[in-house]
């Protein structure tokens, strides 16, 4: 690596760093990716197959504009590129009775025109091969929606950013940053010193190691892999009120995992192993829900979630330095939008006004004490 002074060093190459490296490097920034591991590993949040895409979003209505603008790219990048990202399967969500999500749904998609279908009660009941539709009181489908490729979303993103010039630093943890000579010197475990104008941190579960005032947790999710019983064309999630499962069938796989439960571990001890009581948690409720849908287990995995209190993202720049722009909060359902946060980076880099005054104001970090002024 040169002695050179980059424009922007994207510290983690998960999904969201490699996609800011693309979008920096897209604009003709000079670029140095960082990352304490190898290309497409399995120890962080970017992993496990695919990841759902929606627009229609109970989390807040103002996720929907990043939403329509994160699928615009992805066909964008998938043009670029040739090669295959999104699979719009649609995502058919199931809700036990009192389910309170529901109405978000419908109200937001109305608000913003996201196109959504209620199932009627026959229409229910053409999935009963699948699901115990007897258990669950609604159903709504998204057409335009369905998963992402992990792999090779990441895969593409780092062949582009590459070819666009974007240097490369794998398997060298980050030690600490310094501001030397009114420039970032990032100092890594192998004795580099890499020097940039500005730092973008996209570090997910390692986001505390160099900003440990920022108020994220880090949350140990299981994730099944399972041989496929019947095909079914749609990916699916059912909500149970205290517990969110969900199922992606690849056409060579169906990926189970639950959303909302994990226990908080630190990233540098966590157990990644599956316990016979979290298996056998999965298995009463495939038996109970969807006795239709899986085989045998092929493979189980261990992913991250890196959560705010509020469970909203953080996209901003730090209050305590301007050259710094951190991503984080976002694992539990940030993958989709990985192409319009890598644009909302670059943005903040070039100091231009913000598209998205109403989502950016929810990710500030200034709703939080411990890294005010």
């Amino acid at each position: 690596m040169s002695d050179k002074t980059y424009d922007v060093a994207v510290l983690g190459l998960g999904i969201m760093g490699l996609a800011t490296a693309f979008e920096l490097s897209r604009r003709g920034l000079s670029v140095v990716g960082i990352d304490r591991y190898k290309p497409l590993h399995d120890m962080g949040s970017s992993h496990s197959k695919n990841r759902i895409f929606r627009q229609a979003y109970f989390e807040g209505s103002f996720y929907i504009p990043l939403a329509k603008r994160s699928y615009e790219l992805w066909k964008n990048i998938e043009q670029a590129s040739g090669r295959k990202l999104l699979y719009e399967h649609g995502v058919l969500m199931w809700f036990e009775k009192g389910a309170q999500i529901l109405d978000s749904i419908i109200q937001n998609s109305q608000s913003h025109e996201v196109p959504v279908h209620l199932l009627s009660q026959r229409e229910k009941e053409s999935y009963s091969s699948y699901f115990r539709t007897s258990l669950l009181e609604e159903a709504v489908l998204e057409r335009q929606a369905g998963y992402i490729d992990v792999e090779e979303s990441l895969s593409c993103f780092y062949d582009l950013s590459r070819s666009q010039g974007v240097d490369f630093l794998w398997e060298d943890p980050i030690e600490r940053v310094e501001e030397i000579s009114g420039e970032k010197c990032i100092l890594t475990s192998s004795g580099k010193k890499i020097q940039a104008k500005q730092v973008v941190y996209a570090l997910g579960p390692w986001t505390l190691k160099l900003l440990p005032d920022l108020p994220l947790q880090t949350q140990r999710k299981s994730v099944l892999l399972f041989d496929r019983k019947n095909d079914i064309d749609v990916v699916w999630a059912i909500d149970q009120g205290d517990r969110f499962y969900y199922g992606i069938d690849n056409g060579s796989c169906v990926k189970l995992a639950e959303h909302f439960e994990g226990e908080l571990q630190d990233i540098e001890s966590i157990e990644r192993q599956l316990s016979d009581d979290e298996l056998e948690h999965y298995i009463d409720f495939i038996h109970s829900y969807v006795p239709g849908m899986v085989d045998q287990i092929k493979e189980r995995k261990i992913c991250v979630y890196t959560n705010t209190p509020d469970e909203h993202f953080i996209v901003d720049r730090h209050p305590k330095d301007p050259r710094s722009i951190v991503l984080s909060g976002l694992s539990g359902h940030g993958y989709k939008f990985a192409p319009v946060i890598g644009e909302i980076a670059a943005d903040l880099v070039e100091e231009k006004p913000q598209q998205y005054p109403q989502a950016m104001q929810k990710f500030s970090m200034a709703r939080f004490s411990t890294v005010s002024l």
